[in-house]
C-alpha cells in the first residue's frame, strides 16, 4: 500500500442493509485525471452539473449498481439515470481515455466503462476476475484493497436476463480517507476553475441545441426544395402545351378540316403522353423514398376495385350477399373451387387441424353462450345464476358418455366366415392381396376349368 496514492471508500448496502465497505485506492501516477475524477465523484466537492435542464450533485452517493454480471463485472456509477444510459464527470462531459498501461490482470481491479473511445464520464466497474479482453479499451485507474467480499457477496445478487440487480445495490455513502489530496489542476477550488467548467458545459449544451436546429432547417428546406422542382416541371409542361397548342391553333387556320382533326387528335395523344411520363417520374422518386410504396399502391387498386364493385352492387338495388347475381358462369365455377380449394388438406388425415377443430364445435355446439344474457350478466352480476348453465354442461357430458360407450372400432365377429389366417395381421394382409389379385385369379381359375389356358 503506497502513501502517495489517494484511498476513497464506499459503503455499500444491499436491499437497504448494510453489507461493509469496499477501499479502493487510486493510480495517480499515469492515470491522474481519471483518478481524479473518481476522487472527485466519492467526495462531491465539485458539486452540481445541468443535465438535460436538471440539476445533478456531482457525487456517487445514493446512486446503485445497474449491472451485474457473477464472475465477471460489478458496474456503477450511473447517478444521472440509474440504468447505465446517464454520464457525467468533474469536467463538464466525457473526457478522453487516458493510459491503458495497467492491465485487466485479475480481480479487485477498478477500470473506466465507455461506450466507444474516448467516452469516459462517471461509470466504472470491479473486475471479479482477468478480463484479459478488455485490455485496451478501458482505463484501469485504481484497485480494491480492502473489501473485496463485499464486492464478492454483491456480484450473489440475482439479477434479471439484463443482469439488472431484483435487489437494488445501493453506495449509502462515499469518501476520500485522509486529507491529502492529489489534483490535476493546480486549485480545484478556484472560481475561476470552476467558471471556466461552466462555461465549456453551457458552450456544449449551445452548440447541441445549434445542431438540432440547423439540422430540422436543413430537412424544412430539403422538403420545400423538392416540392418546388416539381411544381416546375409540372408548370414547364404545362407551358409547352400551352405554346404547342398556339402554334397549331395558328398554323390549323391554313389547314383543311381532315387535317385539323387529325392534328388535334395527335396533339391530344402527345398531351397525354406528356402528363403519364411526369406522372411516372413523380411515382419512381416516390418509389425511392417509400420503400413501402408497392404495398400501399396494391392495397389502393384493391380497395379501389371493392369500392367500385360495391357502387354497382347498389346502383343496381343489390347488397353485398347478392354479388353471385352478377357473377358469370365460369366465375362462379371458380370461386366454388377457390373455396374447394382451401380444405384440399381435409380428410387425408383423421387428426388434422380442421377435422379436430370441426370435431371441437360439433362437441360444443349444445354449450353456445348465449349473447345477450351475457352482456346483461357483465352489467349487473346479479342477474341469473351458474345453475342453469352448469346443469347444461352436466347434461351434455353424459350425453357425450353415453355416445361413446357406444362407439367401437372393434370389428364384428362372423362365425360362417372362412379362416383363411393365422392371426388378425394375416387376415388383414390376405384382404389386401385378394383386392389387389382376385380378378386374375378368378381369370386363370375359369380358363383351367375350360382347358383354355395357354402354355408358356
Amino acid at each position: 500500500m503506497s502513501k502517495k496514492f489517494p484511498q476513497v471508500i464506499f459503503d455499500i448496502a444491499i436491499g437497504g442493509t448494510s453489507v461493509g465497505r469496499i477501499t479502493f485506492e487510486l493510480f495517480t501516477d499515469i492515470t491522474p485525471k481519471t483518478a481524479e475524477n473518481f476522487r472527485g465523484l466519492c467526495t462531491g466537492e465539485y458539486g452540481t452539473t445541468t443535465i438535460n435542464g436538471n440539476k445533478k450533485k456531482l457525487i456517487y452517493k445514493d446512486s446503485k449498481f445497474h449491472r451485474i454480471i457473477d464472475q465477471f463485472v460489478v458496474q456503477g456509477g450511473d447517478f444521472v439515470n440509474g440504468n447505465g444510459t446517464g454520464n457525467a464527470s468533474i469536467y463538464g462531459g466525457q473526457f478522453a481515455d487516458e493510459n491503458f498501461s495497467r492491465r485487466h490482470a485479475c480481480a479487485g481491479l477498478l477500470s473506466m466503462a465507455n461506450a466507444g473511445r474516448n467516452t469516459n464520464g462517471s461509470q466504472f466497474f470491479i473486475t471479479l476476475k482477468a478480463c484479459p479482453h478488455l485490455d485496451g479499451k478501458h482505463v484501469v485507474f485504481g484497485q480494491v484493497i480492502d473489501g473485496m467480499d463485499v464486492v464478492r457477496k454483491m456480484a450473489k445478487v440475482p439479477v434479471d436476463m439484463n443482469d439488472k440487480p431484483k435487489i437494488p445495490v445501493e453506495i449509502i455513502n462515499c469518501d476520500q480517507i485522509g486529507d491529502a489530496r492529489h489534483y490535476i489542476r493546480n486549485d480545484p477550488f478556484s472560481k475561476d476553475n470552476q467558471l471556466i467548467i461552466k462555461k465549456s458545459e453551457l458552450e456544449k449544451q449551445e452548440q447541441i441545441a445549434s445542431d438540432l436546429h440547423k439540422e430540422e432547417q436543413e430537412q424544412h428546406r430539403q422538403k420545400l426544395e423538392k416540392l418546388k422542382n416539381q411544381i416546375k416541371q409540372l408548370d414547364q409542361a404545362k407551358q409547352e402545351e400551352d405554346e404547342e397548342l398556339q402554334i397549331l391553333n395558328q398554323a390549323s387556320k391554313k389547314l383543311s378540316q381532315s387535317t385539323q382533326e387529325r392534328l388535334k387528335a395527335i396533339q391530344l395523344k402527345m398531351n397525354e403522353a406528356r402528363r403519364g411520363n411526369t406522372k411516372a417520374v413523380l411515382e419512381e422518386q416516390i418509389r425511392a423514398e417509400d420503400p413501402n410504396y408497392e404495398k400501399n399502391k396494391k392495397l389502393q387498386k384493391y380497395y379501389e376495385k371493392k369500392e367500385q364493385k360495391l357502387k354497382t352492387l347498389e346502383s343496381q338495388g343489390l347488397t353485398k350477399e347478392q354479388t353471385y347475381l352478377n357473377q358469370t358462369a365460369s366465375q362462379a365455377e371458380y370461386s366454388k373451387g377457390k373455396q374447394k380449394n382451401k380444405n384440399e388438406s381435409f380428410g387425408w388425415d383423421v387428426f388434422n387441424s380442421d377435422s379436430v377443430y370441426k370435431a371441437y364445435e360439433k362437441r360444443c355446439s349444445n354449450l353456445k353462450v348465449d349473447q345477450e344474457h351475457y352482456q346483461k350478466q357483465k352489467e349487473n352480476p346479479n342477474i341469473g345464476s351458474l345453475e342453469e348453465g352448469a346443469s347444461r354442461l352436466s347434461e351434455d357430458l353424459q350425453k357425450q358418455i353415453e355416445k361413446r360407450a357406444k362407439f367401437s372400432n372393434r370389428r364384428k365377429y362372423n362365425e360362417d366366415e372362412k379362416v383363411d389366417f393365422i392371426n388378425d395381421r394375416n387376415k388383414v394382409f390376405n384382404q389386401k392381396l385378394n383386392r389387389a389379385f382376385d380378378p386374375y385369379v378368378q381369370e386363370i381359375r375359369e380358363n383351367l376349368e375350360r382347358k383354355t389356358a395357354q402354355n408358356f
